[in-house]
């Protein structure tokens, strides 16, 4: 026979589960900063907005990286300096990725040292990261 009462607790049991299975994954704000030292294949030309393109560059290689292809979130890269041979000291905070725990975050963003990532300009730069500090 019908029994309302085990009918009621089965949908919210289910409704229970279905609702846990739906909620997105959300991702604490962080604050994972990093400095790099990068240097461009060409002198870029000085119209070039060069703060896009190294955000550009920056959340490029981090996709590359990512588990879960994003979604990501940084504070942006800053220029903080260019030394006198070209190299760019850049500065980037508050980065996150969703499938990346704060520990492989910095890991994975200080693998980049040595890598080489073609910019967005015309002509087109390939700025090779020469060094990462978390």
């Amino acid at each position: 026979m019908f029994n309302l009462k085990s009918w009621l607790a089965l949908l919210a049991a289910s409704a229970t589960l279905s609702a846990a299975s739906v909620i997105p994954n959300t991702v604490a704000k962080r604050d994972i900063s990093c400095t790099f030292v990068i240097s461009p294949s060409i002198t870029p030309d000085p119209s070039t907005n060069l703060e896009s393109e190294l955000n550009w560059i920056f959340i490029r290689s981090l996709l590359d990286a990512s588990p879960t292809g994003g979604p990501i979130h940084h504070a942006g890269s800053v220029i903080a300096s260019v030394s006198d041979d070209g190299k760019y000291t850049v500065t980037d905070s508050e980065i996150t990725s969703t499938g990346f725990t704060d520990e492989e975050v910095a890991a994975t963003v200080t693998g980049f040292q040595g890598t080489t990532v073609t910019g967005l300009t015309t002509p087109a730069i390939d700025w090779t990261y020469e060094s990462v500090v978390c």
